[in-house]
């Protein structure tokens, strides 16, 4: 969404298409380009560049993470334990079950789905398939009776 209330424009642009999400991007920052009037830039150059840095930066964030777990433990409780539903503010109702070969899995709705790897205690890599930003730190609570809380 693009608005310029000083010029009176604003323009949205929809698409059913998310595998390259610096697409949509970059057809925003081009057509405000030439709503402004400005010449002609290379954005899905600049957007997809700016995105592969930042999935460069998450995955060495996710490697530091990994190196300060190497004291992994077993989790405090059976896998079993942390199925459920959970809410996450942002990304909304994430459900975990246990697969048929005794590991867990998670979905955030329709075509958004991925196994966790326990890490240590409380900790897990989620790796949502099918999704390019990489692994997913998800950590659980356990409460004061020894359940996923």
């Amino acid at each position: 969404i693009g608005l310029l209330p000083d010029r009176g424009l604003g323009f949205v642009v929809l698409s059913n298409y998310r595998e390259r999400d610096y697409f949509v991007d970059a057809v925003g920052f081009t057509l405000l380009d030439a709503l402004l009037g400005l010449p002609p830039a290379d954005w899905l150059a600049t957007v997809q560049a700016t995105l592969e840095r930042e999935a460069a930066e998450t995955r060495q964030r996710h490697a530091e993470t990994l190196a300060a777990l190497d004291r992994r433990r077993a989790p405090l409780v059976p896998l079993a334990g942390f199925a459920g539903r959970y809410v996450h503010p942002a990304a909304g109702e994430i459900a975990v079950r246990v697969d048929e070969d005794g590991s867990l899995h998670a979905s955030l709705g329709p075509g958004r789905e991925g196994g966790l790897k326990p890490l240590d205690a409380q900790r897990f890599e989620l790796r949502w398939r099918g999704v390019r930003d990489g692994p997913r730190l998800a950590e659980f609570t356990i409460g004061a009776d020894g359940e996923v809380a």
